[in-house]
């Protein structure tokens, strides 16, 4: 099992690729058409709540199920060497803490007596529940994809961003260094912060994105500086720059 040292090691060797590598390139989503009907047909699975500890039913279908997804995600990380496990709530229950279900990764200290566990708990998104939840909080299937790459290679920020490393189901969305890091932070748990002139540099590669229709790049590049020097230090965490992203483009 991978320890929390050996995760803090992976993030460190990420980190140094992100400030030598200057491109800011990212992975564009490909779109395709389909040209034959796929009928699904409907399905029952009986799930156990964590928070009020009743079973109850959730019906989906036999063909596209996003619950087995995430549960096959648990034994990805098993197989990467992270200890992980799935917890599901009930509808009565996700409207109360607003997420839909919870996924928890376990790491260990080699420096802590009883080789604590070290526990980090994020929100799998499976817009299925017809309920209020706190969207910025939620990490969908593809995040988990993502910090999977993290945990099963010694991944520099230019080889996440290599187009080879997809597969087709990934290769649907873009990938950027927002995403990584956004991906590490929320299901691992990680403290990213980024220098000032790293962030304004991230921030331009975040809006070329959207260039064919945001034609004040220049202006919001000023605005974004004016943003961060608002703020003391030399740095800014993860949470202050996508502050700022919500606040320019309503993310959620």
């Amino acid at each position: 099992m991978l320890t929390r040292e050996e995760l803090n090691e992976k993030l460190d060797k990420l980190r140094e690729s992100r400030i030598e590598d200057g491109s800011y390139d990212y992975v564009k989503p490909v779109n395709a058409m389909c040209y034959s009907m796929d009928f699904q047909g409907p399905m029952t699975i009986q799930r156990y709540c964590r928070k009020c500890k009743k079973f109850f039913d959730i019906r989906t279908t036999e063909h596209y199920n996003v619950f087995y997804d995430f549960e096959n995600m648990v034994e990805s990380f098993h197989k990467a060497g992270v200890g992980a496990e799935l917890f599901y709530l009930c509808p009565d229950c996700i409207k109360k803490e607003r997420h839909e279900l919870e996924f928890s990764v376990l790491a260990y200290s080699k420096r802590e007596n009883g080789r604590k566990p070290y526990l980090a708990v994020s929100y799998p998104r499976v817009d299925y529940f017809d309920a209020d939840i706190d969207l910025r909080r939620t990490s969908t299937l593809h995040d988990y994809e993502l910090v999977l790459m993290f945990l099963s290679g010694n991944h520099t920020y230019p080889s996440f961003i290599n187009y080879e490393n997809y597969s087709h189901e990934m290769r649907d969305y873009g990938v950027d260094k927002y995403a990584i890091d956004r991906a590490l932070h929320y299901i691992l748990g990680f403290d990213i912060k980024y220098d000032k002139k790293e962030a304004i540099k991230q921030f331009d590669s975040y809006i070329c994105q959207y260039v064919n229709y945001i034609k004040n790049r220049d202006e919001l590049n000023l605005l974004f500086k004016l943003e961060i020097d608002k703020l003391e230090g030399d740095s800014i965490s993860f949470e202050q720059y996508e502050d700022i992203l919500i606040e320019f483009f309503e993310l959620y």
